[in-house]
């Protein structure tokens, strides 16, 4: 039996996570479970980082993944996630999610997009993201919130980071469309 995909999509607000997850989902009918799937419901209930928010947020994720992970119908899913990477936190959540599909059944692979602060402000107000994010659609919030979590965070990975224990690809997406992302990625991991 084939092994089914589960592809983690990571990489700074507005890099593209979610337009090229897309793309790889329309080209093999997988299913795209972006992470404002779960956050624009949480934020229409409890305030940003409140407690509230964070057990809706994480709630609908994890029933998602368990759902996903035992439903013989889905060839694969896609998931996006904005990472702090000198975040511990966020290295045990990859885990989390990696533990949740049994890897008899499921392949886990990392596809990290980076992009220039430029680009991302522009693709910050992209209609395609602004129909799907109704948080984002504040640009004034949204463009002070992208241009902060920059500096907070480190949002790309480096060399001390532990990526290699992982099937990783990282591309710098600036000057690529989704499509040429979508393809350069089911080749790398020989997706069907």
């Amino acid at each position: 039996m084939k092994k089914k995909d589960f592809i983690l999509i990571v990489g700074p607000p507005a890099v593209g996570k979610m337009t090229i997850g897309k793309a790889i989902a329309d080209k093999l009918d997988y299913v795209l479970f972006h992470n404002h799937h779960s956050i624009e419901l949480s934020i229409q209930l409890f305030e940003w980082g409140t407690p509230g928010f964070k057990k809706i947020n994480e709630g609908i994720r994890a029933l998602v993944f368990e759902t996903a992970a035992k439903n013989q119908d889905i060839k694969g899913i896609i998931f996006t996630l904005v990472m702090a990477f000198e975040l511990d936190d966020d290295w045990n959540y990859i885990e989390k999610i990696i533990k949740t599909f049994d890897s008899s059944e499921w392949n886990f692979q990392v596809l990290e997009l980076e992009s220039n602060l430029d680009i991302r402000l522009d693709r910050n107000k992209t209609p395609f993201r602004l129909s799907q994010k109704a948080s984002k659609r504040n640009l004034d919030k949204s463009e002070e919130n992208l241009k902060s979590m920059g500096t907070k965070y480190r949002l790309n990975s480096n060399e001390q980071d532990p990526i290699n224990q992982y099937k990783w690809l990282k591309i710098n997406n600036t000057n690529l469309s989704p499509d040429e992302v979508a393809i350069q990625t089911i080749a790398k991991f020989s997706l069907h």
